[in-house]
């Protein structure tokens, strides 16, 4: 019986029925202000934090020294938040400047206080007073109230980020590993081929035909079926 081209099967399949919705990620966490100074590895009462709602842990804390905490627990009783160490290199508190000269007396100024965080800058309260301040938490800048009216009340103090460390050394170079032996030559196979449209011309016994052109429809050269 003479060899010809016989279709013996598809590579593509049926279109899969659409997936179901999957949950909502977590909420992020936000930015607390302490009125005290927090211990690393200690405990804090809301109370003590502001906002004081919806505390949750990965949110971060600031307490009075400028050092920023990550809250690591929150106790069943929703009332006390357990944080970690201070992160390093993050403080709103700059290193101690020189002793500069005694300048002339200013005029009386208006001082700044941190109220807490809100979620952005959008969300900056309009009654807040001069010198109220909040951290939003979309990008943790700090804002100070400057103005009543306008379209500069706010003024952005900067990211509470703190200064790029330096870079590691370069670690030294591995051994080179040993060459493996080269494996025995396979035996020659009949190959696979690709086109548009049903095959025609003859071929090894065999050898597989894909068109590309209806389905990836997939042809092998031998006896009829």
């Amino acid at each position: 019986m003479a060899n010809t081209w016989n279709q013996v099967g598809t590579l593509k399949g049926p279109k899969g029925d659409k997936g179901a919705t999957g949950d909502a990620g977590p909420k992020g966490g936000s930015v607390r202000v302490a009125s005290i100074s927090v211990p690393a590895g200690g405990d804090v009462a809301f109370s003590a934090l502001s906002p004081s709602d919806r505390v949750q842990v990965g949110d971060l804390v600031l307490d009075a020294k400028g050092s920023v905490y990550p809250i690591s627990a929150v106790d069943a009783g929703r009332s006390t938040a357990r944080v970690g160490s201070a992160i390093n290199g993050v403080s709103l508190k700059g290193p101690k400047g020189e002793t500069g000269a005694v300048g002339p007396k200013g005029a009386d100024g208006t001082s700044i206080t941190v109220k807490g965080a809100v979620s952005s800058k959008a969300a900056l309260p309009s009654s807040a007073a001069i010198g109220d301040t909040y951290i939003t938490s979309d990008t943790s800048h700090m804002w100070v109230k400057t103005a009543m009216s306008g379209d500069a009340q706010w003024t952005d103090l900067g990211e509470m980020k703190g200064p790029k460390g330096d870079k590691g050394a370069t670690g030294e170079k591995g051994d080179k590993g040993d060459t493996g032996a080269t494996g025995a030559q396979g035996p020659a196979g009949p190959g696979i081929t690709f086109g548009q449209g049903a095959p025609t011309a003859s071929s090894q016994a065999g050898a597989v035909y894909i068109d590309t052109a209806d389905g990836f429809k997939v042809y092998q050269y031998g006896a009829n079926a």
